[in-house]
């Protein structure tokens, strides 16, 4: 997708600043809260391999972080 500029000042393009969902770079404000979740879902599923818990309440519990 290449954006139209909105004019020409002195023979150069120049365009504004609009914001286009989905073409952002870098981390949004809830990535990081993403990613503790997801390593709360490895560190919960970690826990119940090394620890003599039933794997399928370990499963419902990170499931239930990941919803």
């Amino acid at each position: 997708m290449q954006k139209l500029p909105a004019g020409y000042t002195d023979g150069q393009p120049y365009y504004t600043m609009e914001y286009v969902t989905g073409l952002d770079a870098g981390f949004g404000g809830s990535y990081p809260l993403v990613i503790l979740l997801l390593l709360a879902i490895v560190a919960v599923v970690l826990l119940a391999r090394h620890h003599n818990w039933r794997p399928d309440v370990a499963l419902v519990g990170a499931g239930g972080l990941m919803l």
